[in-house]
């Protein structure tokens, strides 16, 4: 059974934990203390995905948690140049684990990255990516669309070994 797991941040992290949701899928990982986002403290987070609160108010600490906690990442992102996606390579550089970039202006489809996960023998899989700003719900929404096509593809890729 596949287990998605972010930091439950507002964008790509929230939008990989619904889709897991959606399709059926475990979910958790780990939040900043108080479970702090761009628009406060998000206790959904800990009801509904099961994300654990970290110890610091730091993002960059629960970054390091949730890929050292998984066998692998996706990073959705318009900007892989911002500081939270230098932040997730750093991560994911220090741990080894296996990453996948998925360029929002021209994803890749969806049954490429399900092989993807797939091939690398992935279980916990990590969702890092760009966060929402504001009011502004355009990368959650691009977001959980495609991971829940792609967590469809990889639950279908799934049952047909079994």
């Amino acid at each position: 059974m596949m287990k998605i797991i972010s930091g439950g941040q507002t964008g790509a992290d929230e939008a990989g934990l619904e889709a897991a949701i959606r399709v059926g899928f475990e979910t958790g990982g780990t939040a900043p203390k108080n479970y702090k986002t761009l628009i406060g403290s998000n206790y959904n987070l800990k009801e509904r995905y099961k994300l654990d609160e970290s110890e610091s108010f730091n993002y960059a600490d629960r970054t390091y948690e949730n890929v050292k906690n998984s066998d692998g990442t996706l990073r959705l992102a318009y900007n892989f140049s911002s500081r939270g996606e230098k932040c997730t390579l750093k991560a994911i550089r220090k741990y080894t684990k296996p990453y996948y970039d998925i360029d929002l202006s021209e994803p890749i489809d969806p049954t490429i990255t399900a092989r993807w996960i797939m091939g690398h023998g992935i279980e916990i899989l990590n969702i890092a990516g760009n966060a929402n700003r504001g009011d502004n719900t355009v990368i959650y929404d691009e977001c959980l669309k495609y991971l829940i096509e792609v967590f469809n593809e990889l639950k279908r890729l799934q049952n047909d070994l079994f």
